[in-house]
């Protein structure tokens, strides 16, 4: 990640490891068991003692991304996911087969955008479950593998999981093109529960109409890279 990160990442996932380090509940059986065998009430509670026993790490990491990002052309964010949030995704899936850690892979996050274009990210990062053997990690491409109803969401996410018994940790990797299309998606249709085939289907011809767009003199900005800064801008004095 040396065009993402100054360190290349070599002492993030020793702070992810620690924050990993916290243990869920000892009643909880095998995180590997479908959510019907858990209570949302008692994984919330339990959710709540994993983000206090965290603040102090949270702050940590948090600096380490400040000092360490590339900001010429990269940017991150934090989050811990929000009641009604896993509420709507527990409940989403409380008829499947899903196990407890897929459902609650994303309790805290992590996103980086990056001005990289897809092909550059990909390249950054695609050995880094297996140049960090030391830690247990998951990667999932969604340039390769699109959602199963395809809406157009696209990016890599990085699930750290070396404590088998802590909710893992999500990290998202998107490029600039990816931000635009995914902040839509999420601020107009999830947020408004709209679910609909043709809904989604108008979401996903809007991310082959991005995938279409020319690539940019190298004199100019590029047009997405315009509406990124634009974009960003109005987010951050909103």
């Amino acid at each position: 990640m040396k065009k993402i990160l100054m360190d290349d990442g070599y002492n993030l996932w020793e702070i992810l490891k620690k924050i990993n380090s916290y243990k869920v509940d000892s009643k909880f059986p095998s995180l590997k068991r479908t959510i019907k065998h858990f209570d949302f009430n008692d994984v919330y509670t339990d959710v709540l003692d994993f983000i206090e026993y965290n603040i102090d790490l949270t702050k940590e990491l948090e600096k380490y991304f400040e000092d360490n990002i590339i900001k010429d052309s990269n940017d991150f964010a934090m989050r811990e996911k929000a009641e009604t949030s896993l509420k709507d995704k527990w409940n989403k899936n409380s008829n499947s087969n899903k196990q407890f850690r897929e459902v609650c892979n994303d309790i805290f996050g992590i996103r980086i955008i990056t001005g990289l274009d897809q092909e550059e990210l990909e390249c950054e990062i695609q050995d880094i479950p297996k140049t960090n053997t030391r830690y247990k990690m998951q990667m999932v491409n969604f340039y390769n593998t699109p959602k199963s109803t395809d809406d157009g969401y696209r990016g890599i996410h990085l699930y750290f999981r070396h404590n088998p018994k802590c909710y893992s940790i999500e990290i998202q990797f998107w490029t600039r093109r990816d931000w635009l299309l995914n902040k839509y998606t999420h601020e107009v249709i999830y947020k408004q529960r709209f679910i609909q085939k043709h809904i989604l289907d108008y979401s996903l011809k809007l991310r082959n109409w991005l995938d279409k767009m020319p690539r940019n003199p190298k004199e100019i900005i590029s047009y997405e890279d315009y509406l990124y800064t634009m974009l960003q801008s109005v987010y951050k004095t909103s």
